[in-house]
């Protein structure tokens, strides 16, 4: 199992999820029936660029690292593997 967890600077409601996923880009349809507003607002069909691709508001870490830095959202996953969303801040 891969836990999943959600930024409480997206919701404090999230919290902690246990999905069977073998790569990120399943966690969409993992997360979409625990937390509808997650899946609303990180995957293509709900949210998304409006061209299939996530919204880049979000940073994906897989056991610490930002998984664009891996193989992004085909990165493959192993039990005990931790996903950590955060909303992306930027400014200056």
């Amino acid at each position: 199992m891969i836990t999943v967890r959600v930024s409480p600077r997206i919701s404090p409601a999230f919290g902690e999820v246990k999905v069977a996923i073998d790569r990120i880009d399943q966690i969409c349809g993992a997360l979409e029936a625990r937390w509808p507003e997650v899946h609303e607002r990180l995957c293509p069909s709900h949210g998304g660029d409006g061209e299939g691709k996530k919204r880049r508001s979000f940073a994906v870490l897989v056991n610490g690292e930002n998984m664009r830095f891996l193989d992004g959202w085909e990165t493959e996953l192993k039990d005990g593997d931790e996903v950590y969303i955060m909303p992306v801040i930027a400014g200056g």
